[in-house]
């Protein structure tokens, strides 16, 4: 940015507003630390149009003085990361899509030297993580996650960051958990024991926003086998026993997949059958291929080297299962398509034509976020974007950009339904419901539709849940189906025992 606007600033006669901000940033760098916070307040009400203050190179200088990491400079970082904390405070709509662009510097900077400076910058870090919208973790994930230099410091500070954002936006944190829960396993085994502490407290927290019922009970557990891996075989065979029915998204597999890839590596036999036993039952729970995409590179080769190395038969036989379960999910149909966030930013530039690069990159992780959260309300759409596209464009260009927004993104992500013959017939029962008998799954996400006038039949092989299906229907324990006020239903079971 200052090598395109530092020429224009000679060529012209400088703005009021921006001769003001220069001063205030002036002062700021220089005061000492009791008049740090007086100074900061006044620089933040300097700064009147944050896009304008953009343009005139201001976070651009700040940034130059942040990245001056010598003893002598030290009050000037800590004053300046002052300025940027008060800013925020005063203005975060207008502020975070550069502030965030500029959190890597403050992470860093908690490693600093002057504690004063590491001071500010943990405080300046914490509150702009924890103030962004919740469609914009997106754009602060990243610079979490990023393993920068490796200071410890850094290191604390990410594993808290990650504790606050799990604590304040538990659906955008649910479906970071492939990318966070990695990142945290190897700061739980950091030689620094703040360090390690703060992990395991963010892996608990982040992990904690996983919603699925059937594995919650156990999260302590599997994030104890992080760091115990001697408690790998004794996890694994309590969670054999569980009957999964809950539909499976790609953060349940976030949590699973480190204590599978382990107990596919232990000797022992029936450890690896339980491994596969569960790995079958959640695969056959996943919905959208998409969702298991990250873990077929850990898993399936995995199961490929057990069903042909292990040599219990039996075993070989649940992988081999497994393994066919696992690829028949990962190549399904989708029931919604994938959308990366840099072909989302291309939608959103080419539609709202010239805006700063900063808010292009904030309104598209917002944007993404709300399709990754299968959300096409337009009215959300309309309450996320309008603020920060406000920014840059005039009202009505807004009022015209988010819908079309939301019009293209939507053809990229909606996977056309089929149709059904129409008729006149009264729509008796329309529900979405999971089966299980015992620990296996009969059946998963599936839909029934029944009318009046009309004869059903069910078709399956031995054991394949056609009369638990019915029995269920008849002890009310199908999810949706309608109570016996509205539809009554008898089940006829023969007590006949065949030969």
């Amino acid at each position: 940015p200052s090598q395109s606007i530092n020429p224009e600033r000679r060529s012209r006669a400088p703005r009021s507003s921006e001769t003001t901000m220069s001063t205030s940033l002036a002062t700021l760098i220089a005061v000492d630390a009791e008049d740090r916070l007086s100074a900061a307040n006044t620089f933040a009400s300097s700064v009147t149009d944050v896009v304008q203050a953009r343009k005139d190179g201001l976070f651009a200088e700040i940034t130059a003085v942040l990245k001056d990491s010598s003893k002598q400079k030290a009050n000037a970082r800590a004053s300046a990361l002052a300025g940027l904390r008060a800013v925020f405070a005063a203005s975060p709509t207008a502020s975070a899509p550069y502030l965030t662009t500029m959190l890597p510097l403050f992470i860093e900077a908690a490693a600093d030297k002057a504690k004063h400076v590491a001071v500010e910058a943990e405080g300046l870090a914490k509150e702009l993580v924890g103030g962004v919208a919740a469609d914009a973790v997106g754009a602060v994930m990243p610079a979490v996650l990023a393993e920068g230099e490796g200071k410890w410091q850094a290191n604390l500070l990410r594993a808290d960051l990650l504790s606050i954002l799990a604590d304040k936006y538990k659906p955008q944190v649910n479906l970071a958990l492939n990318d966070i829960v990695p990142v945290l396993s190897a700061l739980m085994w950091d030689t620094k024991p703040k360090v390690k502490e703060a992990a395991v407290k963010a892996m608990a927290d982040c992990c904690g926003v996983m919603d699925n019922r059937d594995i919650k009970d156990f999260v302590p557990s599997i994030i104890e086998c992080i760091q115990k891996p001697q408690l790998v075989a004794e996890t694994v065979h309590k969670l054999a026993g569980v009957v999964f029915v809950s539909e499976v998204f790609a953060s349940a597999l976030a949590v699973m997949a480190p204590l599978l890839k382990r107990g596919f590596d232990e000797p022992t036999t029936s450890i690896k059958r339980n491994c596969a036993r569960i790995t079958e039952n959640m695969a056959k729970l996943v919905d959208d291929p998409y969702e298991v995409e990250p873990f077929v590179p850990v898993l399936l080769p995995a199961l490929a080297k057990a069903k042909e190395e292990v040599a219990d038969p039996e075993c070989r036989t649940v992988c081999q299962a497994a393994y066919d379960q696992l690829k028949r999910t990962a190549s399904q149909p989708p029931v919604w398509k994938r959308i990366e966030v840099a072909a989302v930013r291309d939608i959103v530039s080419k539609l709202t034509g010239e805006a700063p690069a900063e808010l292009l990159d904030y309104a598209a992780a917002m944007t993404h976020s709300k399709l990754a959260l299968k959300n096409l309300n337009a009215a959300d759409w309309k309450a996320t974007l309008t603020p920060v596209l406000a920014l840059s464009l005039s009202s009505d260009k807004v009022e015209a950009v988010v819908p079309a927004i939301l019009e293209e993104c939507a053809q990229h992500v909606k996977v056309e339904e089929a149709k059904e013959e129409a008729d006149d017939a009264e729509q008796l029962c329309d529900c979405q419901f999971s089966l299980a008998y015992g620990n296996k799954v009969l059946l998963n996400q599936t839909v029934l539709k029944l009318k009046r006038g009309y004869r059903y039949g069910l078709c399956g092989k031995n054991d394949s849940g056609k009369t638990s299906l019915m029995r269920a229907i008849a002890n009310q324990q199908v999810e949706g189906f309608p109570p016996p006020t509205e539809l009554r239903t008898m089940f006829v079971e023969t007590d006949v025992q065949g030969d």
